[in-house]
């Protein structure tokens, strides 16, 4: 997986973000796909959602696991990804269709517990 251009700034990773087809801006939503849980993948992405956390609301991360056994490689990658998430303003995760299971819980322990609540 390679970048388009030169991720310099915000701008620069919302744009690549939005190419991949991981950011709708018009709602602020990042969608984490099961295909994008490989750790080459997470490597790229993760400085990504760190330069544009103030772009990013709110989560979809529906049907990542739907049974069967599921990696290290995906744990470790669902990991990472929810670590970098923990520095938005995320005050929606969507989680419908998984059978995460404990280590999936686990794994995005640290954007579920950073989520700021709505009243």
């Amino acid at each position: 997986m390679t970048f388009t251009k030169q991720i310099n700034d915000e701008e620069d990773a919302v744009l690549e973000l939005e190419r991949m087809e991981m950011l709708d801006l018009s709602t602020s939503t990042l969608t984490i796909r099961r295909s994008d849980l490989l750790l080459e993948k997470a490597e790229k992405v993760v400085p990504l959602f760190q330069k544009a956390a103030k772009k990013i609301h709110a989560v979809n991360m529906s049907n990542l696991v739907e049974g069967g056994v599921v990696s290290e490689e995906a744990y470790k990658s669902l990991h990472s990804m929810c670590t970098a998430l923990r520095h938005c303003d995320i005050v929606e995760v969507r989680l419908d269709e998984n059978l995460l299971g404990e280590r999936g819980v686990e794994a995005c322990s640290d954007l579920l517990q950073c989520m700021r609540i709505e009243v």
